[in-house]
């Protein structure tokens, strides 16, 4: 009985040393992954490519399989933006592929000593996303090529309408405000400011449309635009891949992402540029959560087929409501006025007159607002 008892014990014991040593990958026959479970950013040896273009400011995770060492997942998302102020929330930015906040891709591995190398097609909600890529230990290089879902905007480029039919759109419904002897209405006072203000001999609507060109709605999500860095600029320049993209709702309108990131390093990683973008989104609380989620834009076309492009009231009252007691103070407005008299030369004392009222009852004309878009109006090019 007791001799039994001990050769069941023994065997046992062999049984889990054996079992032991199958799981600790001991073999030399077993294949195993030479890359463990990583994320890579651009501080830690991602290059990532979309549409051939650089794509800064996301990260991707590698997660190799536990049982098969052919197979592992990626997972890409938008990596945190430091806002660089005490105590400040640090914001996810927007995914690699526009409107998914995180994309994952279970993805068949060649191993080659201590190298990994994938490719493949990922389809999925009517997107297709080609893949290549290779992992060291010391970083990973991915290239992405990206067909979006089919959209009425994929395709398309536009124009803004001529300056003299304004391509500025405002719509603002709030309380009117004292001027002179009477009340003036918000609405109409910014679109007289701007038709009559002028700078260097041009209106706003000119000037806006002597810097900004043709926009394209291109069919991997990016949005690029032809512009100009300053009026005296001879030629149009195109502004980089994977700066803004957008997705269509099934309401047909447009979730704009922008890419932080990309406008520093499109600024040659200008400190100026990092510290407004960082002030910027530290401050306006609303904004943050629009690095993840995207800013919402309406869309609508009139009989002419000028569409127009535009923030609604849930997008911008919360800005306002975030600026609001800077004009609730008289040193600050007097402030600005300043700043805006010294740069209308002639004209100083027109906008003494016109700006101030609206400045000091900019507080209430805030909080009586019932409805507001602000944006630009376009029409499609010729093809």
């Amino acid at each position: 009985m007791k001799k039994s008892l001990f050769i069941y014990m023994f065997a046992a014991a062999l049984a889990g040393g054996m079992i032991t040593s199958c799981s600790n990958n001991e073999d030399p026959d077993v294949e195993v992954c030479p890359i463990e479970k990583t994320t890579f950013t651009d501080l830690s040896g991602l290059t990532l490519t979309y549409s051939g273009q650089p794509m800064l400011g996301k990260q991707v995770e590698f997660a190799p399989d536990a049982t098969d060492a052919t197979k592992a997942v990626i997972t890409l998302s938008g990596a945190p933006l430091n806002l660089s102020r005490e105590n400040a929330p640090v914001p996810t930015t927007a995914g690699v592929i526009p409107g998914e906040k995180t994309t994952v891709i279970n993805v068949n591995l060649a191993i080659n000593n201590d190298e990994v190398s994938f490719e493949g097609v990922d389809e999925k909600n009517g997107r297709k996303i080609s893949y290549k890529g290779n992992v060291s230990k010391g970083g990973m290089t991915l290239d992405l090529t990206v067909e979006m879902p089919q959209n009425e905007y994929a395709g398309t480029t536009w124009n803004l309408i001529a300056p003299e039919k304004n391509p500025i759109l405002i719509k603002w419904e709030a309380d009117d405000f004292p001027f002179a002897d009477g009340s003036w209405d918000i609405q109409n006072a910014l679109n007289l400011i701007i038709g009559m203000t002028q700078i260097e001999g041009l209106t706003i609507p000119q000037m806006l449309c002597g810097i900004l060109g043709e926009v394209s709605f291109l069919p991997d999500g990016n949005i690029q635009a032809k512009y100009k860095n300053s009026l005296a600029d001879a030629d149009w320049s195109t502004s980089p891949l994977n700066i803004a993209t957008y997705t269509v709702t099934s309401d047909n309108e447009l979730v704009l992402y922008i890419n932080p990131a990309q406008i520093i390093a499109m600024n040659g990683g200008a400190e100026g540029s990092s510290n407004i973008i960082m002030t910027v989104f530290g401050m306006i609380p609303s904004l943050q959560s629009m690095l993840t989620d995207g800013i919402p834009l309406g869309v609508s076309k009139d009989e002419n087929g000028v569409m127009s492009v535009y923030l609604e009231e849930e997008v911008l009252l919360p800005i306002l409501q975030t600026v609001k007691p800077f004009f609730e103070n008289e040193e600050t407005i007097n402030m600005i006025m300043e700043m805006i008299k010294a740069s209308a030369g002639s004209m100083a004392d027109l906008a003494e007159a016109f700006l101030r009222p609206i400045l000091v009852a900019f507080p209430n004309i805030i909080d009586t607002t019932e409805d507001m878009e602000i944006g630009i109006k376009l029409e499609q090019a010729a093809e």
